[in-house]
């Protein structure tokens, strides 16, 4: 009965497409792809395509059997395949403990998992594995790395260290050697030792290569590389010349020999890392004229002698070694002249404070140098080093200021006092060469705020700088108390009581203060052109207000009466209108007089009066009436 039972159920899986139990699973797949009609249980998925699951079966997962990766307690989770992962940490353990990754395919492959090819791979690693570290089993060196994310050394020491310790021939821990191995072993055999001297801190050379080891490491590996260390004794016992009389520096032995061979010696005085005073520090300090170490002369010996002998010396006096350069009749003084005492000077000394020439100095007296005050560190501007007489004294020297010999004249002068006006004492702003007097003050608007011209060129300084007191800021012509009463008397019109401003320039020029040269005409209204030239006397004939010139009249004086102007602009109750405005008689204003006239024309209305005086000023009759 259960054998018919499954064959029924295998029918209806081959119609169906899938297949199902007496547990009832199902899959996507048919029963015959992995079960043969026969025996259901033997060879069960040997025909099975696996490629198709995107995981081919290759090498040694060719053999194994399907319940190796698809495992479960019961049918339904042996026949549920998704939950076999592809991944090779699903079925293998990781002995690595992830340190190397998921990607097992570097090292391990499907036919075997223990691969030949170890040590190829490791050259991937940053240690790549030379000489006897081949011949190692992994667990040599990653005992208990696994696991444990440990990184191992990839210096000598980190694995070496106890090896570095228990050599006792030599000790190396005694003498000091360095941990870097490599220096004297290599890979492929610890006991055979190659010391590379090269890559220590003294490389064999000459007859150092022939001597044997323990003549120079007696005491040890750790020892010093200078050349007394070793041959002191030679140093000391050398007479020809006697290295210690002289004072020659026993650490610079390389400077006169070489490593092949004490003597001879190969000195030359080409060597430029060795100092002169090294070697002649005696003759340095016996030298007593000059006295080197009493006057602190450099122990730069080239600057002054040669290497053929210490005498004579060559010194120059230049400009840059002593500040004085020695020329013409200085060459041929002799050096005590002026290094009495031997004691170099802190500063470089001039002609009058050396004493050299102080007496020179005040003995003359055409001129009078002390008595006139010239400068006495200034003796060059003058005189030459050829001789004190004659004098070559030129005013072109820039680099003398003029007060230095002239300020006798500055502080005499008394028109004006030039100290009390504290006038600059840069002389040659306002005095030539030739002369004191006449001087070229420029009383200009750079140098005074107010240009001199007109009939100000031939006025007297004391008629505006009466105290003789400089002015600090510009005055005007009124507020100068020059051209105050001129101003306070002008009565047409009178300008102090219009206020008119204190600047004069705005009518008047400097060369006389009448006639002014106020332009009405361009500011305000035609009185000098057009229709008014010569029709008036008197500003006050128009401005009968001498306190305000800003109002004015055009009926005053008869000039134009209202009855005139009626006739003119109206005939009967009809009068004539302008610019949209409508003359009212008996009471039009002067103000609308100017709205319609405002070049005084009466034909002002005939055209566009726009170009005769802004729209915008124009003052509306209607306006003037409700006054």
């Amino acid at each position: 009965m259960k054998n018919s039972l499954l064959l029924l159920m295998l029918m209806i899986s081959a119609l169906s497409g899938f297949g199902q139990d007496q547990q009832e699973f199902s899959t996507d797949l048919a029963c015959d792809v992995c079960h043969s009609s026969g025996d259901w249980t033997k060879n069960a998925g040997q025909a099975f395509e696996h490629l198709s699951t995107g995981f081919e079966l290759l090498g040694a997962h060719r053999d194994i059997e399907c319940s190796r990766c698809h495992t479960g307690s019961n049918t339904v989770e042996r026949h549920d395949f998704s939950r076999v992962i592809d991944e090779c940490s699903s079925c293998h353990e990781d002995v690595h403990r992830d340190q190397w990754g998921q990607d097992c395919e570097r090292c391990h492959d499907s036919d075997s998992w223990v691969l030949p090819t170890i040590f190829q791979n490791h050259d991937l690693t940053r240690f790549p594995l030379q000489g006897a570290h081949q011949n190692q089993s992994c667990e040599g060196c990653h005992m208990n790395n696994p696991g444990k994310k440990e990184i191992l050394p990839l210096d000598c020491w980190g694995c070496h260290e106890k090896d570095y310790v228990a050599t006792r021939n030599p000790d190396h821990l005694d003498s000091g050697f360095p941990r870097s191995c490599d220096v004297c072993h290599s890979q492929n055999d610890w006991m055979s030792r190659v010391v590379d001297h090269d890559k220590t801190r003294f490389p064999l050379r000459g007859a150092h290569i022939q001597v044997d080891c323990e003549s120079c490491h007696s005491t040890g590996y750790s020892i010093s590389t200078s050349c007394e260390s070793c041959h002191q004794s030679t140093y000391s016992g050398t007479q020809n010349p006697n290295h210690q009389n002289y004072g020659y520096p026993e650490y610079l032995c390389e400077a006169c020999h070489n490593s092949t061979s004490w003597e001879p010696s190969i000195f030359t005085h080409n060597v430029i890392s060795l100092e002169c005073a090294s070697c002649h520090g005696v003759e340095y300090s016996a030298t007593s004229e000059p006295p080197h170490e009493l006057m602190s002369i450099p122990n730069t010996c080239a600057d002054c002698h040669t290497s053929n002998a210490w005498v004579p010396s060559e010194f120059e006096h230049s400009e840059q070694n002593t500040g004085f350069p020695l020329q013409e009749a200085h060459t041929e003084v002799i050096c005590q002249d002026c290094h009495t005492t031997w004691v170099s000077a802190s500063e470089p000394r001039t002609c009058y404070y050396s004493s050299c020439h102080l007496s020179a100095f005040q003995e003359t007296n055409d001129p009078d140098h002390e008595l006139y005050g010239y400068p006495g560190n200034y003796c060059e501007s003058c005189h030459s080093q050829t001789a004190w007489d004659p004098a070559i004294f030129s005013h072109n020297l820039p680099s003398i200021e003029c007060v230095t010999c002239h300020l006798v004249n500055y502080s005499a002068t008394a028109q004006p006092p030039h100290e009390t006006v504290t006038f600059s004492q840069n002389c040659a702003e306002c005095h030539s060469t030739a002369t004191w007097v006449p001087s070229q003050f420029p009383h200009d608007l750079q140098t005074t705020g107010f240009l001199l011209e007109g009939a100000h060129l031939s006025t007297d300084c004391q008629q505006c700088h009466s105290t003789w007191e400089s002015v600090s800021v510009p005055r005007t012509c009124a507020d100068a108390s020059c051209h105050l009463p001129d101003y306070q008397a002008t009565i047409n019109p009178d300008h102090e009581a219009v206020s008119f401003p204190l600047d004069c320039t705005e009518c008047h020029s400097s060369n006389a203060w009448t006639p002014a040269t106020f332009d009405h005409d361009g500011l305000f209204f035609p009185i000098y052109s057009g229709k008014h030239n010569n029709e008036w006397n008197e500003c006050s004939q128009c401005h009968i207000n001498s306190m305000d010139y800003s109002a004015f009249t055009c009926f005053g004086s008869e000039c134009h009466t209202m009855t005139r102007m009626n006739d003119k602009h109206c005939e009967g109750s009809s009068c004539e209108s302008c610019n949209g405005l409508t003359y009212q008689a008996n009471l039009v204003t002067p103000d609308d007089c100017y709205s319609c006239h405002p070049t005084g024309d009466e034909d002002d209305c005939k055209g566009s009066s726009d170009s005769f005086y802004p729209p915008d000023r124009w003052l509306k009759p209607t306006e003037s009436n409700q006054k």
